[in-house]
């Protein structure tokens, strides 16, 4: 007890601890100070700002990184700042200190605020509501990260991308983003080619193009597609397909594509073209082509032809005059006339022979009068169907129009569709020929101009015509049938481009074919009526003869001659010239001449037409010729001549055309 009062009262000891006691606190103090010049040190080498603030908008604390981020050209100015000046909007100094005050802090509070020197930045702060202050009072503890050129970079894609959807949006191009089976994007274009609402859009997906693309082009457009996504280096990046739009109607459009990045992730960036009325008139275009080379090969095969059909009818023009002749014999009895009326039947086929090649011609212009279109269906079918198994029907209204045509060949066209129809239907069937006036303001063919037509359609119940041969259809020699001499078809086609009119196959018939005739409608003009047949009408004086064929020239001479005429044979232009020179200066008058118009070597009646007419003004002067693609033939008035007769011809045929040339020459 002793020794412990001794020590607690010893005033050395209690100097000594005091001493020891100050040491320590000397040694905790500078280990504070390490340890803060430590924080400071880190503080003021961190990246993001640390600071304290007032509530009332005075800086009281911060580090380097806070002081940089400012723009204060010192720490001291920093504290002077009213932080609330800083903001480029007001409102987001009141919005941060009302979140502060409803929940104590704030997380990634963005903000754009304006430094002393005019620079422009944006920072994001965490932050807490502390009491720090004097008395607890609440101060504002937090760190700022530097966001600008984040924010920039961000700006500007949304700008890119604003100025994409206002490009996309106003393009006539149809834009979209495919990606994963989903359609990212796309615009008012698509909309407007296959009409479907965006909104009806925004929910499909890839595979939900197969409603809209046709089903022929789905596979192959939706393997490319696939392929493209799966980065395929193979797959197509541009290709034309069909769609079907909302409506039903059938388009064509042109897709380009190529891979881009959408969202970090690979997507496809379609572009499409709606190129409907391309194809269309590329169609056009093809059609006009095929044409042009279906009238090529008729032009090639027309030369060859009237050469064929002129020389066939000078030996019908024999072998007719001949069987008239005999006809006509007074001493002809019933058994050799029977075998006559078999001879001329013969004639009437040959002579429709050589008209399907005339058909062919290369130029020249119908024998065309106006009649009714109707009654030569009519007569048409009723030859060529009788006693057949196919039967036939006309639909025609009783005010169908006339048309301007050459009788022959008309009936030639109709006669092949017919028997095309016919030879459609081994079985049996019907033709049904429907009749109607159409006024077209664009014809389906070019070159055809706007008006009056009379259209036929002629509908058989066969197998119809395969779209693949239909381009093929009017081509000389093509056929499908075994049978088939693949001219009936062209024959036609090339009569109704005589008479400036049109023929066509439609397809998608069902059952059967149906083919279309265009014809120019006539002006309002009643028909020509055919005169009832009557015995040949005689005739008398001279009549002069040009041929360079000699039996042409024997049996014109010897029907003129029945005719009660007296013929001056010829057999060119420089003969004839001469023998009617003869006859003129012995005082005798010529009754008219017949001169052929192609005559080989020699002068034909074209040239000499003209010295003729010099010597006899008023003399009827009648054109003859087989080549029916000679304008002669149609307007032989225009050329110096009375009228024309096309070989082979009857006795009737020769009697009429001169009886009526000589009274219009004594009128």
């Amino acid at each position: 007890m002793t020794t412990s009062t001794s020590n607690a009262s010893n005033p050395a000891h209690e100097l000594a601890e005091l001493r020891a006691r100050v040491r320590e606190l000397e040694e905790q103090a500078t280990a504070s100070a390490h340890l803060g010049a430590r924080y400071q040190l880190l503080l003021n080498h961190l990246n993001v700002g640390v600071f304290v603030s007032s509530i009332e908008g005075r800086m009281l604390e911060c580090n380097d990184r806070t002081l940089q981020m400012s723009g204060a050209p010192n720490r001291e100015a920093l504290l002077a700042i009213d932080l609330a000046s800083m903001y480029e909007r007001p409102e987001d100094r009141a919005r941060l200190l009302a979140k502060l005050e409803a929940d104590g802090e704030v997380r990634g509070f963005e903000s754009w605020t304006r430094s002393p020197d005019g620079r422009r930045q944006c920072s994001s702060m965490n932050a807490v509501l502390a009491p720090l202050g004097r008395g607890g009072a609440p101060l504002i503890l937090g760190m700022l990260e530097d966001i600008t050129d984040r924010k920039l970079a961000e700006e500007q894609i949304g700008e890119g991308e604003a100025r994409f959807r206002m490009f996309a949006e106003q393009s006539l191009l149809g834009i979209a983003i495919l990606q994963d089976d989903a359609i990212r994007y796309v615009n008012q274009a698509i909309a407007d080619t296959n009409g479907y609402s965006l909104e009806e859009m925004s929910e499909w997906r890839v595979s939900d193009l197969s409603r809209v693309i046709h089903a022929e082009d789905y596979a192959f457009a939706a393997e490319q597609a696939r392929r493209k996504q799966a980065g395929d280096p193979g797959a197509l990046t541009h290709y034309e397909y069909r769609i079907i739009t909302k409506s039903g109607q059938t388009r064509w459009v042109e897709q380009y594509s190529r891979t881009i990045e959408y969202g970090g992730r690979p997507a496809d960036f379609v572009t499409l073209i709606d190129i409907t009325t391309r194809k269309q008139a590329e169609g056009r275009l093809g059609q006009l082509s095929a044409g042009m080379e279906r009238a090529a090969k008729l032009e090639s095969l027309g030369v060859l032809a009237a050469g064929i059909a002129h020389d066939f009818n000078n030996l019908l023009g024999v072998l007719s005059g001949h069987l008239d002749l005999a006809r006509s014999s007074a001493d002809c009895g019933r058994a050799a006339r029977s075998h006559l009326d078999l001879g001329e039947q013969a004639f009437a086929r040959a002579r429709a022979l050589t008209g399907q090649l005339l058909a062919f011609a290369k130029g020249g212009t119908p024998l065309r009068k106006v009649g009714s279109v109707a009654a030569t269906v009519r007569r048409c079918a009723e030859l060529t169907l009788s006693g057949s198994n196919v039967g036939w029907v006309l639909e025609a209204p009783p005010d169908l129009w006339s048309a301007e045509f050459d009788a022959t060949l008309l009936s030639q066209a109709f006669n092949n569709l017919l028997i095309n129809a016919k030879q459609a239907m081994p079985k049996g069937g019907a033709v049904r020929v429907v009749a109607r006036n159409v006024e077209l303001a664009s014809p389906p063919e070019p070159g055809l101009p706007p008006g009056k037509y009379v259209s036929l359609r002629f509908v058989d119940e066969g197998p119809g015509v395969p779209p693949d041969i239909a381009e093929r259809i009017f081509e000389p020699f093509f056929t499908t049938r075994p049978e088939g001499s693949g001219v009936g078809l062209t024959a036609a086609y090339a009569i109704m481009k005589k008479h400036q009119g049109h023929l066509e196959v439609e397809l998608g018939v069902e059952p059967g074919a149906a083919f279309q005739v265009l014809l120019p409608a006539a002006p309002e003009t009643k028909p020509d009526v055919a005169p009832a047949r009557r015995a040949p009408k005689q005739g008398q004086g001279m009549v002069l003869v040009m041929d360079d064929d000699d039996m042409v020239r024997r049996v014109t001479a010897s029907m003129l001659a029945h005719l009660g005429y007296e013929p001056i044979p010829t057999s060119h232009g420089t003969e004839a010239l001469q023998r009617t020179r003869r006859l003129l200066a012995e005082g005798k008058v010529l009754t008219a001449a017949l001169l052929d118009l192609t005559v080989g070597p020699g002068e034909g009646g074209r040239d000499v037409v003209g010295p003729l007419r010099e010597l006899s003004p008023t003399l009827p002067i009648v054109a003859s010729s087989g080549y029916s693609d000679d304008p002669i033939m149609a307007e032989p008035c225009r050329f110096g001549f009375s009228a024309s007769l096309r070989k082979p011809f009857l006795l009737a045929d020769l009697a009429a055309v001169l009886s009526r040339s000589i009274e219009s020459a004594k009128a």
